[in-house]
């Protein structure tokens, strides 16, 4: 594995951690919590060079900071 795409990968989906914390609409801190998990669930696949959640945080994360423009 790249390096270089590994922590622009880890880059990606602690931003998406991020923006996902900052702007939580949900009301109910259990549907909250279980997003969060999953997105963090994530990140340690990052960890563990899991190929298909790389793809996706290219594929589906950096096209929605692209589009939001926060980051």
């Amino acid at each position: 594995m790249d390096e270089i795409k590994l922590d622009v990968a880890l880059d990606i989906i602690q931003r998406k951690i991020a923006y996902f914390i900052k702007n939580n609409k949900e009301k109910d801190i259990k549907i909250f919590k279980k997003q969060l998990e999953e997105l963090l669930k994530e990140e340690e696949k990052i960890y563990e060079l899991d190929e298909e959640t790389i793809k996706k945080v290219f594929e589906v994360y950096l096209k929605e900071i692209k589009v939001k423009g926060d980051f």
